[in-house]
């Protein structure tokens, strides 16, 4: 474009227009709501809370402050079976809602940011010994090896504001499979995902998700077997009590997932940010963030784990 400009005015006496640079032209521009959406300073922050393992603390604190997921009802009947309590909690009663399962052991903040592929949100190692485990009721014999609760997240924007797409997963990882992922040097996972448990979460800035685990239980409490037959015996740890609590230290972990989103994700209503006064555009349908899947399935490949992003800020 500067050469067309100068061959216009050549030998009409006059020096060339001076042309600014693409980067002041920008600098100049206010930034659109839909590029600071895309900036690397939003996305998913996840808070790490370890506490004395009681859970009573847990279920006062959902009573008092939460709203039990009910997004899905086999989602959450699954939750319920193996052992996970996810609930909602207004953002202003979050510090609130943390003093109610105790004193905080450990409390640190996870930046994840833009993350559409699949990464570990937390994990427990089993050893090389076999563990039995309660799937959906059932005892399950694990020989071993890690079990991870995957995530994965990214900005969704809205004609009325942005919201975080939120997923998880546990996914059992045996001991070989992992031996050979690191003797290779990918990032690929492999083993069994517990795809009935695939959560789903739209999360905006009002409001923060925790994730932990209920407590342990034994038969008759369960309703398993013949209410006047056998001993009462404690049953063998459900998935979210693996993933969550650690019956050495006696210590649980609880997660909470909240969405870091611009104050001003879209234009107002009938205006454009670049015109002012002019129609506003017509929404994009075919619109989506750059390198995230626009709604992914749970087998789209590959499923690695990337380097985290620096916090914003």
């Amino acid at each position: 474009m500067p050469l067309v400009a100068a061959a216009g005015l050549w030998g009409c006496g006059a020096a060339p227009a001076a042309v600014p640079p693409q980067a002041e032209v920008n600098a100049d521009r206010a930034s659109t709501p839909l590029e600071r959406l895309l900036a690397a300073d939003n996305g998913l922050m996840v808070l790490r809370w370890v506490v004395r393992d009681d859970p009573t603390r847990v279920q006062a604190m959902v009573d008092a402050y939460g709203r039990p997921y009910d997004g899905n009802d086999a989602v959450a009947s699954a939750l319920a079976r193996n052992g996970f309590v996810l609930a909602a909690v207004p953002t202003g009663a979050l510090e609130s809602a943390g003093a109610e399962l105790g004193e905080h052991l450990t409390d640190v903040q996870v930046w994840h940011g833009q993350a559409p592929q699949w990464r570990e949100g937390q994990h427990a190692s089993l050893g090389r010994s076999d563990l039995a485990v309660l799937v959906d009721g059932h005892a399950r014999i694990l020989n071993g090896g890690v079990l991870n609760l995957l995530l994965r997240s990214w900005t969704v924007p809205m004609e009325d504001g942005a919201f975080l797409q939120v997923e998880f997963v546990p996914q059992y990882e045996p001991p070989i499979a992992g031996g050979y992922r690191k003797l290779l040097g990918t990032d690929r996972l492999e083993g069994d995902v517990f795809r009935e448990l695939l959560v789903e979460l739209q999360l905006r800035p009002d409001e923060c998700w925790i994730l932990t685990a209920s407590g342990t239980g034994s038969s008759r409490e369960a309703g398993i077997g013949p209410p006047a037959i056998g001993p009462d015996v404690l049953l063998p740890p459900t998935l979210g009590q693996l993933l969550f609590i650690d019956p050495r230290t006696k210590v649980r972990t609880a997660l909470v997932f909240q969405a870091v989103l611009p104050e001003a994700a879209t234009p107002p209503a009938g205006a454009r940010p670049d015109d002012e006064g002019s129609p506003a555009a017509e929404p994009d349908a075919d619109f989506r963030p750059a390198d995230s899947p626009a709604a992914p399935g749970i087998d789209d490949e590959p499923w690695e784990q990337v380097p985290l992003q620096e916090p914003p800020t």
